[in-house]
């Protein structure tokens, strides 16, 4: 997801209200077993384009999990080159840590059990300093043990929820929206000033506009409604998907209607 910084300037409104981040929320992992007391290492991975060449080993490219015996890195962990480890959960039945390099836009968060079961983690959240594409992964630097992971994977913008190349489209269609209703205002002056003489072709022109319309202001209140809420439902698509091939059918077809002749010499 394409994430701006707090300092870019883009609106800082509810529900972003100026603050960027990635963050696991309302996450639980069940452990299923722990077989030769081998661990395992659930690894929750959120980085940057521009942070990419700091993620793996560089002695041993491809290989991105710190094997044991390491020195400059944390058995278990995924590798960010020069980064420090901070422990920020330390319960009875398991730990997480955070591998953090100074200026890499890069958050490694490590959980490891001591013992089969269920365990609710807190949210992990991760400041976003720099604007740019970012990814999350959830890897598992042990084969040995069999694990889920259930949770919410949040982008957040200082805007809302609606990632950064899709936020243009907000505002671009509320403004397409105005000028179809100042299009539709003025057509329909000079429609009826003129519908004694009004060709047939000009009645699928008024329909073509009001679907025009249609077609902008719902693009505007999903886009909107994703913003606020975060959520994408497969009826949002269905909607959106409607009113732009009704439009875009209805024009085409004025084309080749007018290019047959039909509403001017019919």
């Amino acid at each position: 997801s394409f994430l701006y910084s707090p300092k870019s300037k883009v609106p800082h409104t509810s529900p972003g209200n100026g603050n960027s981040y990635i963050s696991l929320n309302n996450s639980i992992i069940t452990v299923n077993e722990i077989t030769d007391n081998s661990y395992p290492f659930v690894n929750i991975l959120f980085y940057s384009n521009q942070a990419q060449s700091f993620i793996g080993s560089t002695t041993k490219p491809g290989s991105d999990c710190c094997p044991m015996g390491a020195t400059n890195c944390q058995y278990g962990s995924i590798i960010i080159q020069g980064s420090t480890y901070t422990t920020i959960a330390n319960e009875k039945d398991y730990k997480i840590t955070l591998n953090k390099a100074d200026g890499v836009d890069a958050f490694g968060y490590t959980f490891i059990p001591n013992k089969a079961g269920t365990y609710k983690l807190p949210d992990l959240i991760s400041n976003i300093e720099t604007t740019g594409v970012y990814a999350a992964f959830i890897m598992n630097c042990s084969t040995a043990s069999d694990y889920t992971i259930e949770g919410d994977i949040i982008f957040m913008n200082p805007y809302g929820y609606l990632s950064g190349e899709k936020f243009p489209f907000l505002y671009y269609n509320l403004v397409i929206s105005g000028l179809y209703v100042g299009l539709f205002i003025m057509w329909a002056v000079l429609f009826f000033k003129f519908k004694e003489t009004a060709l047939k072709i000009q009645f699928w022109v008024s329909f073509v506009i009001l679907l025009g319309f249609i077609e902008s202001l719902s693009n505007y209140i999903i886009y909107s409604s994703i913003n606020k809420s975060g959520n994408f439902s497969t009826s949002d698509a269905v909607f959106m998907t409607l009113f732009s091939t009704l439009k875009n059918g209805f024009a085409r077809a004025l084309v080749v209607l007018v290019a047959l002749g039909y509403g001017i010499i019919v």
